[in-house]
């Protein structure tokens, strides 16, 4: 370590003064080398400093976001070998980009994969260099690959949602993940919210059953505007019930993206799904397309999406047996 002579003179004072030990007096003296701060203890630092995002996701999601960045950190490593955390350099992260290229065209992956992990390690190293009042270049600053505009979802037809339905559509898919499919129907909820409800927010005993969309031990929202009441009608109130009578999710409570990755397995292998831009996230985007063509007015569809309305709000907006009964005409029963 390079010291000036008022820094040294400065710590001779400090042993001087002082009861240091041998191996103090050599830290004192700048004879000691720093120790190395890793790419683990780093994320562990950033992983604390941002625990107000993670501690809004439920469990499962916290799961994901944390792998996405400590998978970030093992490739880094494969590709360039271990660094402690302040050696690592731009060339490395151009390296970094290299690998991810091959790797991208070797086995067909987007490129919005590489990207997830160098902006997690960006990230990363901008929370880090904050925390300390670092200012130094973020070295993984501007080497993203090049992304293809990714293709948006499509709704299901209403024929598709009726063969999804049929008991005999999915054979091999679980009856829970059916109950799932059948409770998002009629109510246009998020996977996420939905397999994230708990028995006090399925609420049955009312003049308009419903559920309540609300934060809960098992996950956050994803914005303010996403806690709303939701009537069950249909499908969606048959899934209710037996949710109620089979005591909650059980062990797929929160389970979100266990539950969506078997789903869209299962539409693909059974064929009822061959077009890429559909997934089981297509049918909020049917039910979307149901209040739109029936020209319900904005804030009607605002709060039945969980979507934040553009215009000043006043009021609480629709009562639950409105919504109700703007929902009936397209609702789809058991069939």
């Amino acid at each position: 370590m390079d010291l000036s002579d008022a820094e040294l003179l400065d710590r001779l004072r400090v042993l001087i003064n002082g009861h240091e030990t041998a191996p103090e007096q050599k830290a004192v003296l700048g004879l000691v080398e720093e120790p190395e701060f890793s790419l683990g203890d780093a994320f562990d630092r950033f992983w604390d400093y941002i625990k107000d995002e993670w501690t809004l996701l439920s469990r499962d999601q916290q799961r994901v976001k944390r792998n996405i960045y400590l998978k970030a950190i093992r490739n880094f490593e494969e590709a360039i070998g271990p660094l402690s955390f302040h050696k690592v350099e731009r060339g490395h992260a151009v390296r970094f980009r290299s690998w991810w290229v091959d790797r991208v065209q070797a086995k067909g992956l987007k490129p919005y994969t590489a990207n997830r992990e160098i902006n997690s390690l960006r990230r990363m190293y901008s929370v880090n260099f904050d925390i300390v009042g670092l200012s130094k270049t973020n070295p993984f600053s501007g080497v993203r690959l090049k992304e293809v505009a990714e293709v948006s979802r499509i709704p299901f037809e209403t024929e598709q949602i009726q063969t999804i339905l049929r008991p005999i559509a999915m054979p091999k898919l679980d009856d829970s993940f059916k109950l799932l499919i059948r409770l998002l129907v009629n109510t246009g909820m998020r996977p996420v919210e939905a397999i994230g409800l708990e028995l006090g927010d399925v609420i049955l005993d009312h003049d308009v059953p419903h559920v309540h969309v609300r934060k809960n031990s098992v996950r956050g929202l994803k914005t303010d505007h996403s806690e709303r009441l939701l009537p069950l009608l249909g499908v969606s109130m048959q899934a209710a019930e037996e949710l109620i009578a089979a005591s909650g999710w059980g062990k797929r409570l929160g389970k979100n993206m266990y539950a969506t990755s078997v789903i869209n397995r299962n539409l693909r292998d059974s064929g009822i799904v061959t077009d890429k831009r559909q997934s089981l996230y297509s049918l909020r985007h049917w039910f979307q397309d149901q209040l739109t063509k029936r020209d319900v007015v904005d804030r009607a569809q605002a709060q039945l999406m969980g979507h934040k309305f553009q215009r000043p709000k006043y009021g609480y907006g629709k009562d639950l047996a409105e919504l109700r009964d703007i929902i009936a005409p397209f609702a789809i029963e058991a069939p």
